[in-house]
């Protein structure tokens, strides 16, 4: 392997770690809040973490607060994203998903669709090795995860498990359209810490129209559910710096989850 393909293997074993510890706290938070209510105040209270945390980046590594607007707009769209995918997780989980079964449609699925996208958007070249390898994660996937499925509750956790799965790929694109997007602009890349901020802002944004809805409950989260917010924004932040990281390094889009998979299913195996 070269040095570079070493680089971006280590981060994406990381993120896939921080990954895994998001599901299972999102579990929690799935499980234990009594509404839907409480699901966007949560989705949105991660984002504000997020957005509070970025902004100590930030002033810590003396980057200014306002990059390029091609950032901004790019890190704004993987701030929606990211809140729809934690909405939907969030849904699924409430509505009787096993985080197994959650966690094989939002995450191990989520291999065929990005080597699609890589293909169409990036134009990246997917050998029979790099199929090979995609169909072999994508089995053993379904192996560790296919008892969970039964314990499902209804099919309603299956369409939020598949709203997971979109907005995943979305995220999975948008870093590596960001990384391309400045060389092309020959601007410096995308500090993380601006990345977090901006983002984390669209995120808490997004609350405001489903509580300008006037039968949305404004209840107070239990003090464990705020917790297990924390926990999840906290491993959003550090998904999301070590996936910016691995798409500077050139992670090619296509195979780039394969060396998270691993964790995902041990995730899954709880």
């Amino acid at each position: 392997l070269k040095k570079q393909e070493i680089r971006w293997i280590r981060w994406a074993l990381a993120e896939g770690l921080f990954m895994g510890l998001m599901k299972i706290f999102q579990a929690d938070v799935g499980h234990y809040s009594p509404t839907i209510s409480h699901l966007v105040m949560a989705t949105g209270f991660a984002g504000m973490v997020m957005m509070v945390t970025g902004f100590v980046l930030v002033v810590i590594s003396g980057k200014d607060i306002i990059p390029h607007w091609g950032y901004i707009r790019y890190s704004g769209l993987m701030g929606f994203a990211m809140f729809g995918a934690t909405f939907c997780a969030f849904v699924a989980l409430r509505s009787g998903a096993d985080v197994g079964a959650n966690t094989f449609i939002g995450n191990g699925l989520i291999l065929i669709p990005v080597a699609i996208l890589g293909w169409l958007w990036f134009g990246e070249k997917v050998g029979p090795k790099q199929w090979l390898g995609i169909c072999v994660g994508v089995i053993g996937a379904v192996c560790v995860t296919l008892p969970a499925l039964d314990r499902g509750g209804g099919f309603a956790w299956i369409f939020w498990s598949l709203g997971t799965l979109g907005f995943a790929s979305f995220m999975r694109l948008l870093p590596k359209e960001i990384a391309r997007w400045g060389k092309k602009q020959c601007l410096s890349p995308l500090h993380h810490s601006q990345q977090l901020f901006w983002g984390g802002v669209v995120m808490t944004l997004c609350v405001i129209p489903a509580f300008s809805y006037q039968g949305i409950t404004r209840e107070p989260l239990s003090s464990w559910l705020v917790f297990s917010v924390i926990v999840v924004a906290a491993s959003n932040v550090l998904w999301w710096m070590f996936r910016l990281w691995a798409y500077q390094d050139e992670a090619p889009m296509a195979v780039k989850d394969l060396p998270t998979l691993p964790v995902y299913l041990g995730t899954a195996s709880l």
